[in-house]
């Protein structure tokens, strides 16, 4: 009997071992699992931060881009506009030579004489009250700018012929 009362003893302290390690296990696989579930929010957080940014990103570069569109079909006008006022230009042109032709035949048709010579003169001068020239866009050209090739010491050879 004394023998079953030992092993009865030591029994009992065994299962007291094994449910404090059991615990133990237990508590360190809940916070390990907490610990886990914290680092997938924290990772999922960080994801959809850099999802965001990304996000950002692109919209900036669109909206770049949108800029840069708007930027060449303003320059697309002005080319444009710039296109039909030289056909303007080139009809006039055409025309007052045509004048001007007519008038110089005109005046050959005829004898020399003080009408002729006053036709010729305003043949002469037909279309030259019209002065054109280009004008340059503001603070592009300065008055005293020079070609590079007015410069000393470039690196090429000016020829003069």
């Amino acid at each position: 009997m004394d023998v079953d009362s030992i092993r009865e003893a030591e029994s009992q302290t065994e299962k007291p071992k094994e449910s404090l390690s059991t615990v133990a296990l237990a508590a360190s696989a809940a916070r390990a699992g907490a610990l886990a579930s914290h680092e997938e929010r924290e990772m999922t957080r960080l994801v959809g931060a850099a999802v965001n940014v990304t996000l950002q990103k692109f919209e900036i570069k669109l909206q770049q881009f949108n800029e840069m569109e708007e930027i060449i079909e303003a320059e697309r006008r002005e080319l444009e506009q710039a296109r039909r006022q030289l056909f303007l230009d080139r009809m006039a042109f055409k025309k007052r030579v045509a004048e001007a032709q007519e008038a110089l035949k005109a005046v050959s048709e005829q004898g020399p004489n003080e009408q002729t010579n006053a036709m010729l003169a305003s043949a002469a001068t037909a279309g030259i009250g019209n002065s054109y020239g280009f004008q340059l866009p503001a603070g592009e050209a300065q008055p005293g700018a020079q070609p590079l090739s007015a410069e000393a010491g470039a690196d090429f050879k000016s020829l003069e012929l």
